[in-house]
């Protein structure tokens, strides 16, 4: 008796309104869980990238600041004074010093058109230098090196493949500029 009372019950629900979920309602979820977990996969690819960037972003700096430290501890030019009216009209490697071998360099403008593929730990990196003369009123504008000025513009330029170029600017000025200057 218990028995068919129970059965009874079981028969009695009525199982056309339940809560469960549909084939349609489970492919529609499994796509749009498709999409987001596809769209996290592409976020932290990207986010792996932008610190990989990074982290070139301070090799470059550290590698333009210590190429522009030793650029800067050189004298301004090969002449210790001006010759006439003239510092030397040509900028570059001057009688004696190797254009390959930056350690002959004597002076500032020795390092122009200097480039350099560097090793470990910076292999891949690659550094080259411009110099210029400038005047004290424009010293982000190159002028003919003849008539000289008291100031040379320093660009340092340290570029890898897949990051951008960073680029690091100093004015080197003589002496006799920062003499007049007091």
């Amino acid at each position: 008796m218990i028995k068919i009372a129970i059965l009874s019950k079981f028969n009695e629900k009525d199982y056309t309104h339940s809560r469960g979920f549909t084939l349609v309602e489970l492919i529609i979820t499994s796509v749009i869980l498709g999409f987001v977990l596809l769209s996290l996969v592409q976020l932290l690819g990207n986010l792996s990238k932008l610190g990989q960037g990074g982290n070139s972003r301070n090799k470059q700096t550290i590698i333009a600041q210590e190429l522009m430290e030793d650029i800067r501890g050189r004298r301004f030019d090969e002449f210790v004074s001006k010759s006439g009216s003239n510092w030397s009209t040509t900028l570059g490697t001057n009688s004696g010093e190797s254009s390959s071998n930056k350690s002959s360099f004597d002076d500032v403008d020795d390092f122009n058109s200097w480039t350099e593929n560097l090793g470990a730990p910076y292999t891949g990196y690659t550094t080259s230098v411009a110099v210029c003369y400038v005047n004290s009123s424009n010293l982000n504008t190159c002028v003919a090196s003849s008539p000289t000025t008291e100031f040379k513009l320093v660009q340092v330029t340290v570029s890898k493949t897949g990051v951008p170029n960073l680029v690091l600017k100093s004015v080197v000025s003589s002496a006799r500029s920062r003499l007049d200057s007091y």
